[in-house]
């Protein structure tokens, strides 16, 4: 079953060998390809061969490529998925409107309990109480935008002041 996300992020080379993904860098690691649920590959410094990616699409692996400032940039996706998914796609997407706008509130209130969640590991009460009394107010299909409210606060609080998606001096 897989459990594991796997981020690489120094220099390397990825291959396939018995069923394991070998990372042969400084050291050489070994983990069981059907443990892991995502790659992420957080430098472009890293080599992978074609036996690897044509695996890890097989076995459902979730391969995001990242550029230098280990921003996302590509996913691999497989062209023939499970027929099951195509299956579900269509199914929901002839669902009720009104089935569609309780899902998505499930959806945002979800979010913002989880946002709320870790601003409370991270020692901020009152921003948490704030999102979630937002999460207690959101009403379906969010139509009082409590995601945005949230989101405002959420990262008004975990980044610093004049921080923006666009910055180009954040440091890791």
């Amino acid at each position: 079953m897989a459990f594991r996300t796997v981020v690489v992020d120094t220099r390397c080379k990825l291959e396939l060998k018995m069923n394991y993904l070998v990372f042969r860098g400084e050291e050489v690691k070994r983990v069981f390809i059907d443990e892991i649920s995502t790659l992420l590959i957080a430098t472009p410094a890293v080599t992978i061969t074609g036996m690897l990616l044509s695996e890890l699409v097989k076995r459902g692996v979730k391969v995001i490529f990242c550029d230098e400032k280990h921003n996302p940039q590509m996913e691999l996706l497989p062209y023939y998925d499970n027929y099951i998914t195509n299956k579900k796609i269509l199914n929901q997407i002839q669902w009720d409107e009104n089935i569609k706008k309780q899902v998505w509130t499930k959806i945002v209130k979800q979010k913002i309990l989880m946002q709320a969640k870790f601003l409370l590991e991270l020692g901020f009460g009152k921003e948490y109480s704030m999102l979630m009394q937002y999460a207690d107010e959101c009403e379906l299909n969010d139509s009082t935008n409590r995601e945005g409210h949230s989101a405002k606060v959420y990262f008004n609080t975990i980044f610093l002041d004049g921080w923006h998606r666009g910055c180009e001096d954040f440091k890791d």
